[in-house]
C-alpha cells in the first residue's frame, strides 16, 4: 500500500495524463462550460470580490468568469506568490498589470495592483490537479492554497475539467477542502 504523499503523486500523475489527450480547442470549451455553472449560482451573483487565477496549461481556465464578473462591476483578485509560501492577494489596476512570476505563472504586479486581505473576499476560485466529488481537493504540492484556505470565511470553489474529478483524493491533516466543485457536466458540494 502506498503511503498518501505517493498516492496524491500517482494521482498528479494520471490526471495530467488525462488532460494531455484533450485539444486545446475541447479544454477551452469546457473551461467556459465550467465557468458558466459557476457563474449561474447564487453565490457567483452575491458576491463583489471573487479571487481567482491565471490558468497554465490543462488547467481549468476561469477568463470567462473574470469577464462575466467585471462586466459586472464586481473585483476580481489573482494571487502573488511569496517568498514566505503564502499568497498575497492583489485586484490589478489594469488588464496589462501582469508579470511572469516565479513559477512561470501571470501573476499580478503588484506596483500596479490594489492589495487587499482574504477576509474581504466573497469568492475563491480554487485551482488543483484533482477534485473528488466530496470538495476534496489535490494541488500541485506547494501548499499556497491549502495554507489560504486554512484561514478564509469566504465560500470556496474548484473549478476543473470531469477529467479532473477522481473518485478519492488521498488526504493529509493540513489539506483542506472547498466548498462545491464545478465541472462542465456537474457541480459537487461538500457533504
Amino acid at each position: 500500500m502506498l503511503d498518501v504523499v505517493s498516492q496524491k503523486k500517482q494521482l498528479r500523475k494520471v490526471i495530467k495524463g488525462l488532460l494531455r489527450q484533450k485539444s486545446e480547442i475541447a479544454l477551452a470549451e469546457e473551461s467556459v462550460l465550467a465557468c458558466k455553472r459557476l457563474c449561474e449560482t447564487d453565490v457567483f451573483k452575491n458576491a463583489h470580490i471573487i479571487l481567482a487565477y491565471n490558468a497554465i496549461k490543462y488547467e481549468c481556465d476561469p477568463k470567462y468568469l473574470v469577464e462575466q464578473a467585471q462586466s459586472q462591476g464586481k473585483k476580481v483578485a489573482f494571487p502573488l506568490c511569496t517568498e514566505e509560501g503564502g499568497l498575497c492577494l492583489c485586484v490589478p489596476n489594469h488588464e496589462n498589470a501582469f508579470v511572469v512570476g516565479a513559477f512561470g505563472i501571470k501573476e499580478p504586479d503588484i506596483a500596479n495592483s490594489e492589495i487587499i486581505n482574504h477576509e474581504s473576499i466573497d469568492l475563491f476560485i480554487v485551482p488543483a490537479i484533482a477534485y473528488d466529488k466530496n470538495c476534496n481537493r489535490l494541488g500541485r504540492g506547494g501548499g499556497y492554497y491549502d495554507r489560504l484556505l486554512s484561514k478564509v470565511k469566504g465560500y470556496a470553489a474548484g473549478l476543473v475539467f470531469d477529467a479532473q474529478i477522481a473518485d478519492e483524493i488521498p488526504r493529509e491533516p493540513h489539506d483542506c477542502t472547498v466548498d462545491a466543485v464545478f465541472a462542465p457536466s456537474n457541480a459537487y458540494y461538500k457533504r
